[in-house]
């Protein structure tokens, strides 16, 4: 006969874990930086970091293909996997728009 296991988690390890993901589903859209409404970067170091920023928060509005493209290769390895794959292929397949 099969024995009985233990849960994976308890109910409270499953209780903390859904406050989790709760709060990072809502949470992803705050920036932990204030910056000016009209900020723009203007070194590579800047454009590096607000690509990274706006990327893995999900925010892609106004991102600019030319700019994305050149920074692309130095920021990919500190990106979400699955979004590399989304602006790899955004990158290499050019739009009729």
């Amino acid at each position: 006969m099969h024995e009985l296991r233990q849960p994976f988690f308890e109910d409270e390890d499953r209780r903390r874990l859904s406050r989790l993901v709760i709060q990072s589903r809502y949470m992803k859209w705050n920036w932990d930086y204030h910056i000016p409404d009209d900020w723009r970067p203007t070194t590579d170091g800047e454009w590096e970091w607000f690509l990274v920023r706006k990327i893995n928060y999900g925010d892609y509005e106004g991102l600019d293909r030319i700019i994305l493209k050149k920074y692309f290769p130095k920021i990919k390895k500190r990106l979400d996997p699955g979004k590399v794959a989304m602006f790899t292929y955004f990158l290499h397949h050019e739009t009729n728009q």
